[in-house]
């Protein structure tokens, strides 16, 4: 079987944003605030062929939409002045819906889900003198399947038939890091160690 026609896929991309600042004197240098709106959406459409030539099934289609919600809030404090700390909370709402995937079996209709998270982060860095300084770092994000993840099926001729998984979730991110800065007139150099861990990694 071999795909032969397909419709371009049709997206539909938007989303908002809005962002404010607030800087000030003393140990709390900076507030920040924000929101975003995100929406996706959009539907493929292929038709597979026999080596006849004939239809080898109906028309397939997948697709559907997703909505993505979040505000932040976030501080500047400088505690001592060799010391800086910027510490975030994000909360972030995703709901997908008008889902359909008909590759066969077949999926039919997929029930739309709503998935939230709240995601902090604290980074910190500590100047030592005029050429070292110390930075740590912990934080967490939130990452959702594309459309073309959960939705999106194809042919390849040499590698076989690659599907879109509907059932794929958000994954999670948890992570941690160390660094020391060295600078120099007209040199800055950074050495960084990581670790992290994710939930439910999309694949």
């Amino acid at each position: 079987m071999r795909a032969v026609d397909r419709a371009a896929s049709l997206a539909s991309d938007n989303g908002a944003s809005l962002v404010l600042t607030h800087r000030m004197d003393g140990w709390l240098r900076a507030i920040n605030a924000g929101a975003d709106f995100h929406q996706i959406g959009g539907h493929d459409l292929a038709n597979y062929y026999a080596p006849s030539g004939a239809l080898a099934t109906a028309p397939i289609i997948g697709g559907g939409t997703q909505l993505f919600l979040a505000g932040y809030g976030q501080v500047q404090i400088v505690p001592i002045e060799p010391w800086e700390i910027m510490a975030s909370l994000r909360y972030q709402y995703y709901h997908s819906y008008n889902g359909i995937d008909t590759f066969p079996p077949g999926f039919g209709s997929i029930p739309g889900y709503s998935k939230y998270r709240f995601t902090p982060r604290v980074d910190t860095r500590y100047r030592i003198d005029d050429e070292f300084a110390l930075r740590g770092a912990y934080y967490q994000s939130f990452r959702a399947p594309t459309l073309d993840q959960l939705y999106r099926t194809y042919a390849d001729t040499t590698a076989g038939i690659y599907e879109g998984n509907p059932a794929l979730l958000p994954e999670s991110l948890e992570g941690e890091e160390i660094g020391l800065d060295y600078t120099l007139p007209g040199l800055r150099s950074q050495f960084t160690l990581y670790n992290s861990t994710i939930n439910n990694l999309i694949t």
